[in-house]
């Protein structure tokens, strides 16, 4: 992996950002007009409740006949109102949820890139160190030699080195 996938995929993840915000916005903005459209039949629904109640109570109006009917209308209309806007913010919703998915998809690309880069960079690192360590080594017994030490080696890995090389031959099907 490169910086041009880095690049790509932050892009990516820009956009699906940027979608996952839209159709947040577009859900918060169905979800108060059901609101609203909700608020409103509870209101008509209270105040045909209160003529009935007076109504049942002997206070009769001769114009409680025209607002029962204009608030059963009413009803009618802001159920059906309602209805749409529920199926509004169903549909916002899965879009804001598909959004969302997306995004985390984007977001774990992006890392999945990130770390590609560091790996591939640390075993350049580590192919570099294995060259060095060859060379210090093939120097160390040259020196050695030259003054006469041909038994113990001046420098050996530590434990926890030797531990972790013989561990990763080990499981690149090695010893």
């Amino acid at each position: 992996m490169n910086d041009a996938a880095l690049i790509a995929a932050t892009r990516d993840c820009a956009a699906a950002q940027a979608s996952q915000e839209r159709t947040g916005t577009a859900l918060r903005h169905a979800e108060a007009q059901a609101q609203r459209v909700a608020e409103r039949l509870l209101a008509v629904e209270a105040d045909r409740a209160l003529i009935v109640t007076r109504r049942a109570a002997g206070d009769q109006r001769p114009d409680d006949g025209a607002l029962l009917a204009l608030a059963a209308a009413d009803l009618e209309g802001l159920k059906m109102l309602l209805g749409d806007a529920d199926s509004v913010v169903a549909t916002a919703s899965g879009q804001h949820e598909t959004a969302t998915r997306i995004l985390a998809v984007a977001e774990y690309s992006v890392e999945h890139v990130k770390n590609a880069i560091i790996e591939g960079s640390l075993v350049e690192f580590a192919t570099r160190l294995d060259e060095a360590m060859q060379f210090a080594i093939g120097e160390l017994e040259a020196v050695s030699a030259r003054l006469g030490r041909t038994g113990r080696p001046v420098w050996s890995a530590s434990p926890a080195l030797y531990a972790k090389v013989r561990a990763l031959v080990a499981l690149r099907g090695g010893l």
